[in-house]
C-alpha cells in the first residue's frame, strides 16, 4: 500500500465549513506536512503529503493529576519542555476520553500543564464522560504530535484531530467530532 493511501483522511463536508483552512502538526520531532481540498465551501479531504520520520510518541500510566495537570509515569526521562505543544489523550482508566495539549512540562516533577483547544486550562472531553475528571494511577495516556485545524467561515464545528504514529511515521489522521452540523 502506498504511503499516501495509508495516511489520507476523508472528512465529511458536513463537519467543517471553510474556504480557507490550515492544518498544522506540532510537537517534538514533528516533521509531517498535509494539504486540504475543498468542495461546496467545506473541507472535504485532508491529505498527508509527508509522513515524516522523526515523530515522537509514547504511552504510560499517570501517577496523579488535577483538572489541568497530569503527572506522567515515574519512568519518563524526557527533559523540561520536551512535550510542550504535544497532545496527551487519556485512552483508558479514570479520565478516559479526555485530551489536551501540553503548555509546559517540568521534568523534575513529571508534571504537564494541560490546555483545551480553546486555550483555556484543562482537558477537552470527547469520551464516555461529559465532565473532565482528574487523572490517577489507572489513567493510561498517549502522547503524540498535536494536529490543529484552523481557519474557515461560519458555521464552525468543533472536532479533535489526532495522528496515529507507527515507527515515528504518520500512519493516519483521525478526527473525533464533538458537534456536527444539523
Amino acid at each position: 500500500m502506498s504511503e499516501s493511501s495509508i495516511s489520507d483522511a476523508i472528512i465529511s463536508s458536513r463537519l467543517f465549513r471553510a474556504v480557507y483552512v490550515s492544518v498544522a502538526i506540532a510537537g517534538s520531532g514533528a516533521s509531517g506536512a498535509v494539504s486540504t481540498t475543498h468542495a461546496d465551501g467545506a473541507v472535504n479531504f485532508i491529505k498527508v503529503n509527508t509522513t515524516g520520520s522523526t515523530h515522537f510518541t509514547t504511552t504510560g500510566f499517570a501517577q496523579t493529576g488535577t483538572s489541568s495537570t497530569i503527572k506522567l509515569a515515574a519512568s519518563d526521562s524526557q527533559p523540561d519542555d520536551f512535550y510542550n505543544g504535544m497532545r496527551i489523550t487519556i485512552t483508558s482508566g479514570t479520565a478516559s476520553g479526555q485530551t489536551g495539549y501540553v503548555g509546559t512540562y517540568t521534568a523534575s516533577t513529571k508534571t504537564a500543564t494541560m490546555f483545551k483547544e480553546d486555550g483555556s486550562a484543562g482537558f477537552d472531553v470527547f469520551g464516555p464522560t461529559s465532565v473532565a475528571v482528574s487523572p490517577n494511577a489507572t489513567s493510561n495516556y498517549e502522547i503524540e504530535p498535536r494536529v490543529t485545524i484552523t481557519g474557515g467561515g461560519s458555521p464552525t464545528r468543533n472536532a479533535i484531530a489526532r495522528v496515529v504514529i507507527e515507527n515515528q511515521i504518520i500512519k493516519k489522521l483521525v478526527l473525533s467530532v464533538i458537534e456536527q452540523l444539523p
